[in-house]
């Protein structure tokens, strides 16, 4: 924590044997605007750029398998990060609060989205999910302002809530692996209008749509005779405005 809490640093030149910048090295630096990793540094602590609010830019260098908890938690300013081929895991909030960030790059390493990875994200209207990507964990772009969403068929762990509360989504694509759609996943994204569901899904949990008012119809890519299989199973539609279900060989009601 050597420089946490030094508002008025705006640069630092750091050694060229620099190994390793610990927990909350720059913590609440809100003073700092840009910040470059020298190639020498191979590990990360927890924190390192949290609530350092005036920091628009990191050039970050290979040498990360991770970008671990909080690391820019608060940038409040950070609009753009490239995360450089590596990278295997998001950690817990490490984007959380970023709520300028509008572009972000995720590599083809990229396994692990992390518990509310992006979490409050506001300006962050679309994102690319590598095909690497194998696990969105519990809340990861909770409040986002995602306007579209496609899992693909790589996604074989989905967390609860994982779309919670992105007011702006408007389309969801389900063609995640798994055989069960999680409870909570786009809870109160108020302005859902299209969702599909792939016909490998077999389990629908409760409360999956709840608050999801605008959502009248949801698209299921099988035959009414599957849907009827995995329907009834749950309370999934409770709180929706979901209507139909257009199969692709009629329609159906969700009672």
């Amino acid at each position: 924590r050597m420089f946490a809490g030094c508002s008025s640093l705006k640069q630092i030149d750091l050694p060229k044997d620099l190994t390793k910048i610990g927990d909350m090295a720059f913590s609440g630096c809100s003073s700092l605007e840009s910040f470059t990793i020298p190639d020498t540094v191979t590990a990360l602590g927890t924190s390192v750029f949290s609530n350092c609010t005036a920091l628009t830019g990191v050039t970050l260098n290979d040498n990360f398998r991770s970008i671990p908890q909080s690391t820019f938690n608060g940038c409040s300013a950070l609009e753009g990060l490239v995360i450089p081929e590596g990278v295997e895991t998001l950690g817990e909030s490490c984007f959380g609060n970023c709520v300028k960030l509008s572009d972000v790059t995720l590599p083809d390493s990229l396994k692990v989205i992390g518990v509310y990875s992006f979490q409050n994200c506001l300006a962050l209207s679309s994102i690319t999910i590598p095909e690497s990507v194998v696990s969105i964990e519990r809340s990861a772009f909770s409040g986002a302002g995602l306007e579209s969403v496609t899992l693909s068929p790589s996604i074989i762990m989905l967390g609860q809530n994982a779309f919670e509360k992105c007011a702006s989504l408007r389309e969801l694509v389900y063609h995640a692996s798994l055989r069960v759609v999680p409870s909570y996943l786009v809870y109160e994204c108020t302005a859902l209008e299209t969702v599909r569901i792939a016909n490998t899904v077999d389990t629908l949990s409760d409360n999956i749509f709840v608050s999801c008012n605008n959502l009248k119809t949801l698209y299921y890519e099988g035959t009414v005779e599957e849907w009827r299989d995995i329907w009834r199973k749950g309370e999934w539609y409770s709180g929706s405005g979901i209507e139909t279900i257009v199969c692709t060989d009629g329609t159906v009601t969700p009672r």
